[in-house]
């Protein structure tokens, strides 16, 4: 089956996919619907994808559904849900800068499977 992008379509328009679900996700720290959208275009564009934008693919929809187990921890926490959800901003935009930084060298993302920092 074909990419959803054309043939003729280069790596910089990955690029640029990619670094948009990056800041989706990073305004989701306000305005939290945008982190599902960027979710849905990680899940939507991998498919044959380069490796290394597939790896960021991955990482983005990995951590997408590491920061909902994040949110739904918080909601069970009680009187600590506001230092978990301290440690979830900085667990996203850590593993977000890390992404954009690894997308800029046209790289994959470090370690993409953890469940940490990545």
């Amino acid at each position: 089956m074909a990419a959803p992008w054309e043939e003729d379509e280069g790596e910089e328009r990955l690029q640029t996919i990619i670094r948009v679900v990056y800041v989706l996700y990073l305004i989701g720290l306000v305005f939290v619907v945008t982190a599902p959208v960027g979710a849905a275009m990680a899940l939507f564009y991998r498919r044959g994808a380069p490796h290394w934008v597939a790896e960021h693919f991955r990482f983005q929809v990995r951590t997408f559904f590491m920061g909902f187990l994040f949110l739904v921890l918080m909601a069970l926490s009680g009187p600590l849900a506001v230092l978990v959800g301290l440690l979830w901003a900085v667990w996203l935009v850590f593993r977000c800068v890390r992404g954009l930084r690894a997308a800029d060298l046209r790289q994959p993302p470090p370690d993409p499977d953890s469940w940490l920092l990545g």
